[in-house]
């Protein structure tokens, strides 16, 4: 995983919690980068998780509350990270649609080792249906990217999980109102 997504999950630590929170999360973790990251360089994603178990025992939240928290947070700071990738999204509907088919396009053209997920995503009359599967496991941080999502768009959708476990998910997304 790119580095980043690591720094950005190190401030959102410190902005929601403390910087002592930061320093404990990392003191708890054997990481093999230390807990020192760069938003440029690649990373072992399991570095991720052991800080989010981390953080969610030491608030006395899950884990996949942690994870959607994140998402959440971190939607914003990617799109304006990679805003040019994103310039013709002007929707959360359209902008979650497109994200197989133009954004991890465009990511594997910049970073051509990235591990990706998979994504597949099509509509069903007004409903948009988001297939998530990886190795990685962090289906609930994408439940988080959709909610930064509606929250950077400012659309509230609705959102249905049938299918769900950490390697795969599908998210059932409908614009309310």
């Amino acid at each position: 995983m790119r580095g980043l997504i690591f720094t950005q999950f190190l401030e959102m630590v410190e902005n929601h919690y403390s910087a002592d929170m930061v320093d404990d999360i990392i003191d708890d973790c054997d990481l093999p980068s230390g807990g020192s990251y760069t938003a440029v360089s690649k990373y072992n994603h399991q570095e991720l998780h052991d800080l989010s178990v981390a953080l969610a025992k030491r608030t006395e939240q899950t884990l996949s509350d942690i994870l959607i928290e994140y998402g959440d947070y971190v939607f914003e700071p990617l799109y304006q990270h990679y805003q040019r990738l994103f310039k013709e999204k002007h929707s959360a509907i359209q902008f979650l649609l497109e994200v197989d088919s133009d954004i991890h396009k465009e990511m594997r053209k910049l970073y051509p080792d990235a591990t990706l997920p998979n994504i597949d995503c099509s509509m069903q009359g007004e409903t948009l249906v988001m297939r998530y599967q990886s190795d990685r496991h962090f289906a609930d941080l994408v439940h988080g990217l959709i909610l930064g999502c509606a929250r950077y768009f400012n659309e509230p959708l609705h959102i249905e999980i049938p299918e769900f476990s950490s390697g795969q998910a599908e998210f059932h997304i409908t614009p309310k109102g």
